[in-house]
């Protein structure tokens, strides 16, 4: 198929401050979540995951079920339960309890 690009898996950005590998962020003000794939300093492109099942920092008092929706707190850096004032990301993909520090997330597409 020639206009075939790549499968998606990974975007190429900008970075508008310094990430790190792993950390999750927003690409853009529309809530499009990605994984950061290595260390990027502020200016520099860089490689994010937009697919697949990510174990992200978790708001420590949350006790998602499976299959709860994923939201994303940019002010703390964290996945949380909580709707208001974040942004949906994906789903838990496994259940997570209260105390623990990190969640398994499924990234959603974001429209």
């Amino acid at each position: 198929m020639k206009n075939f690009i790549k499968n998606g898996d990974t975007l190429t950005f900008v970075a508008t401050a310094d990430i790190v590998a792993g950390a999750g962020f927003l690409l853009n003000a529309n809530g499009f979540f990605a994984v950061n794939s290595y260390d990027v300093v502020t200016g520099q492109s860089g490689e994010a995951r937009v697919k697949g099942v990510f174990s992200l920092p978790k708001t420590v008092a949350n006790a998602p079920d499976q299959f709860a929706t994923a939201y994303w707190n940019d002010t703390t850096k964290r996945v949380t339960t909580t709707a208001t004032g974040n942004t949906k990301i994906g789903v838990f993909a496994k259940a997570a309890v209260n105390g623990d520090a990190v969640a398994d997330v499924k990234l959603l597409p974001a429209v």
